[in-house]
């Protein structure tokens, strides 16, 4: 059999590289294979070296079709399904796919459009046509539906727009296959393709497309043992689609013997005789508590191994099946035993900051979140509207006004330049994707649109269009593999493969959730796929491979991964530990320098962690004060004690400023439960406000608002000198509920509009939803108040005593003629709040708090100070979600 690999060297070395073209599965895959074949040339120069990832190799030839559709991205797509799902409601003809919403008032949601896109994506990847599934006869109403969604996704795609899949589709059914790779390579008669062991059917028809081409020559190189189906079941399969169009195999392809034949001849594999386990020093097995311990352990290795001289940052990898679940841990733990790594995030584009900003400055609208992205820019109002070359215009003015890339770069660059790459790559693809749906707009219609609708169908996209994210741009660091599939064709030093558990790694078969009938891969081949990835970690490291079985994941107990027990029926595997890995770290040198300057009178001339060398004399000065606290007391102050002088006059004055404050009864209570929480909401004034719901009223918005509804009813009642309630007639009691309908009406479309966030509709389920329950909820109480049957009637609303606002304006809601601005003193503290309702006559009255809520206040806390408010009760005969209780 020729040697393909000095073929390749021989055509480098007579400058003849742009005679061939090679194919591999990833991006590094292909740096690496370009280091190599640069190699062989004895100037280390080489013109048209071609090597490519099968993507960007699909996308050179599709250049070459004619007509030329153009194409569309992820995030277009997923509008287009979301507006095919979800039709205009003021279209009584449109269909509505019922068995994709939860309710029938409830839109199509995101994640469902997800898996719709993502099913629609992978039917074309494998060749298959979704009007072959679902027929007149289909008893499956799912399957029905997303025919119909698929279909008027074709539909709109028509001629002129195509996506990723559709291209590869296309090629895989090309009749003039040969003329698109000749226009695309005209003079490559040898393609090598490398590295592979899962490839789609349109992908697979595609190169073997090429391979029936007579004047060209194809190799499939790939490591494959036909003797261990255990194993490489999947790929002799793959191979045998090859051999069968008679391309040429190399079946021995990224294996050493040496090194790697044992695991390729025995792993999993039943059918041979009892394997004698070979001693491999190499592979360990480390069974930290959870995954936050098995990260510190990782790090502390990974300090052990440099500076010992065992291998560079840059000879590391770690890796798991999904490192989702990882990434955050690593982003706090290993700066604390400063390690720099590189992991590449794929993160939607509404993740990035300065995207919100942009979002936010887009309307009027909108509140802006902040300068940090923006010089001073004035928006377009909200009722603009705008031809879609014209919005594009637009964008671009305000983003080059607000001086927005100047932003990014100055003055972040010198000292933050991974997230400055970052932010840059977003500005980058939001600008991309503003071209885009201009474009896709434009042929649809030359008609004007609300600004609103593009911001939304931009936002839409910008949720379903990703950007790379670097954590770290430094030349030596820790490579992060967010899939193993990352490390093929790849070799370290050192791997630490992280979550080797059952259900994680194999990971549990599932079907499409939308097509389980249709399933692109079986269980079977998900299982060798699975297998086979194993197998690709094992052949990943050089000196040491460390397999990581965290034993718990919050209350559950995990399990190793059964393919551990199928490497230790073939190598012996030594299980080890790692004694407190937090050593290596910042909070375990600060332990340890913590437990030895307590235990001396002088601090320790040791070295500090270079992260935190200029926190040294903080941190002694906080050694200082908690040995103070504890043992010598020298610093009383941090004691609460204040000796004489400076601080402990001013100390005093502040004190005597503060027996002079009006205090709300809330902030007594405050204090009397917590004084610290006291402390931080009230002196250092640091308090979190609470975010808006997107959709719904909050706890506080139903409270203010229904406060405001009772102010303003019995107000205007009084001011008309309306009968009680208690004393309407039928008639008199219909026109109390109408006013409370409209009052309610009013006061919650103000509160709507008074929302800072994102904006709420007119005709929002939601709110309509939470607007109705307060409705209903203030009908049972007028209903409750017409039989409440005492002699007093309600007189005094909102009745605000101590400095807070006007009381003789009626909006600030205090009732005019009771409300007082002196404040009520009990004992020497002064007192500011304010009183719901009073009813009056015959004598009594009664003193009387809304409550919106159900919480009871137990006489112990009444008795120890701790709640200073009326309390309330539960009374059922109410019957109502909304309790006002009443104390005489």
């Amino acid at each position: 059999m020729p040697d393909i690999e000095n073929t390749l060297k021989t055509h480098i070395q007579n400058d003849q590289a742009g005679s061939f073209v090679v194919i591999v599965p990833t991006d590094a895959a292909r740096l690496k294979r370009q280091r190599e074949l640069v190699g062989y040339h004895p100037n280390r120069a080489v013109a048209n070296l071609r090597v490519y990832t099968l993507g960007s190799f699909i996308q050179r030839l599709y250049d070459q079709v004619r007509p030329v559709k153009l194409h569309i991205s992820q995030g277009v797509q997923n509008l287009w399904l979301h507006e095919i799902a979800n039709p205009q409601s003021d279209n009584p003809d449109a269909y509505r796919y019922d068995t994709f919403r939860p309710n029938q008032n409830v839109p199509v949601s995101d994640s469902t459009l997800s898996l719709m896109a993502d099913t629609i994506n992978r039917l074309k990847e494998y060749g298959e046509d979704t009007l072959n599934i679902g027929n007149s006869e289909s008893q499956n109403p799912t399957e029905d539906d997303l025919v119909r969604i698929y279909n008027n996704y074709e539909t709109k795609l028509k001629d002129r727009w195509i996506d990723e899949q559709s291209k590869r589709l296309h090629l895989a059914n090309t009749k003039n296959f040969g003329s698109l790779m000749s226009g695309a390579f005209p003079r490559v008669n040898l393609v090598v393709v490398e590295g592979f062991t899962v490839l789609s059917k349109v992908d697979i028809k595609i190169l073997t497309h090429i391979a029936k081409m007579p004047n060209i020559e194809v190799w499939f190189r790939t490591d494959c043992v036909a003797e261990n189906q255990a194993l490489y079941k999947n790929i002799t399969d793959l191979v045998s689609q090859f051999r069968a169009v008679n391309a040429n195999i190399d079946p021995d392809y990224g294996r050493e013997p040496e090194r790697h034949q044992h695991y390729a001849n025995n792993l999993f594999r039943t059918d041979n005789p009892r394997v004698t386990p070979i001693a491999d020093s190499h592979i360990k097995v480390l069974e930290p508590a959870d995954r936050s311990e098995e990260v510190a352990q990782i790090a502390h290795l990974i300090q052990k191994h440099v500076s010992e001289g065992h291998c560079k940052l840059n000879e590391i990898c770690v890796a798991s099946y999904n490192m989702g679940q990882y990434e955050r841990r690593i982003a706090e733990i290993f700066p604390t035993y400063g390690i720099p790594y590189s992991l590449v995030e794929r993160l939607p584009l509404t993740r990035s900051e300065v995207v919100k900003a942009i979002f936010s400055r887009l309307s009027s609208r909108r509140v802006p979140l902040n300068d940090t992205y923006f010089s001073d820019v004035e928006p377009a109002s909200h009722t603009s509207r705008f031809h879609p070359n014209e919005f594009q215009r637009y964008v671009d003015d305000l983003l080059k006004d607000g001086a927005v890339v100047q932003h990014i770069l100055n003055p972040m660059l010198p000292k933050n330049s991974e997230i400055v790459e970052g932010e840059v790559e977003a500005y980058r693809q939001f600008k991309r994707i503003v071209k885009e749906l201009c474009g896709v707009l434009k042929s649809e219609s030359e008609r004007s649109r609300s600004l609103d609708e593009y911001i939304e169908k931009l936002h839409h996209i910008a949720k379903h269009t990703n950007y790379q994210n670097r954590a770290t741009t430094k030349e030596e660091t820790v490579k992060i593999a967010p899939q193993l599939s990352e490390l093929r064709n790849l070799e370290f030093n050192t791997v630490f493969l992280c979550n080797f558990v059952e259900g994680s790694f194999p990971e549990n078969y599932r079907p499409d959730p939308l097509l389980p009938d249709h399933s692109y891969r079986t269980e079977e081949e998900h299982l060798y796929n699975n297998r086979f990835m194993f197998y690709g970690v094992l052949k990943s490291f050089r000196e040491r491979l460390y397999l990581l079985i965290p034993q718990r994941e919050r209350e559950a107990e995990l399990i190793p991964s059964p393919f551990l027990g199928q490497l230790k029926a073939i190598t012996d595997v030594e299980t080890i530990e790692v004694a407190n890995p937090e050593r290596g770290s910042v909070p375990g040198f600060l332990s340890t320098y913590g437990n030895h300057v307590w235990t001396t009178p002088t601090a320790s001339n040791g070295q500090f962690p270079a992260e935190i060398a200029n926190m040294r004399p903080l941190i002694d000065h906080g050694v200082a004060i908690e040995k103070s606290r504890e043992t010598t007391h020298e610093h009383l102050a941090y004691e609460g004690v204040l000796t004489a002088g400076t601080l402990l006059a001013e100390s005093q004055e502040q004190l005597a400023s503060r027996r002079q404050r009006t205090y709300s009864v809330t902030e007594l209570e405050t204090y009397a439960k917590c004084p610290f929480q006291y402390f931080v909401n009230n002196v250092l004034r640091f308090r979190v406000e609470e975010d808006e719901t997107e959709d719904e009223l909050s706890s506080l918005e139903r409270g203010s608002l229904l406060h405001k509804i009772l102010f303003i009813f019995y107000y205007n009642r009084r001011e008309r000198e309306d009968p009680p309630i208690g004393r309407c007639n039928d008639a008199d009691f219909e026109e109390a509920i109408q006013q409370l309908d409209e009052i309610l009406e009013n006061a919650s479309e103000e509160r709507r509009g008074q929302r800072k966030e994102t904006p709420i509709g007119e005709n929002n389920l939601f709110w309509e939803t939470d607007i109705g329950k307060l409705r209903v909820a203030l009908r049972k109480w007028l209903e409750a108040e017409r039989v409440y049957d005492l002699s007093v009637v309600p007189r005094y609303f909102e009745v605000g005593f101590g400095p807070e606002g006007e009381p003789r304006n009626p909006e600030s809601r205090r009732d005019p003629e009771l409300s007082c601005t002196t404040p009520i003193s009990i004992g020497n503290v002064h007192m500011t709040g304010k009183v719901d309702r009073i009813d009056i006559g015959n004598g009594a009255f009664n003193v009387i708090d809304y409550k919106t809520g159900s919480s009871t206040i137990r006489m112990p806390e009444i008795l120890s100070g701790r709640s200073l408010q009326l309390p309330s009760t539960y009374r059922s005969q109410r019957n109502c979600s909304m309790i006002m209780e009443s104390q005489d």
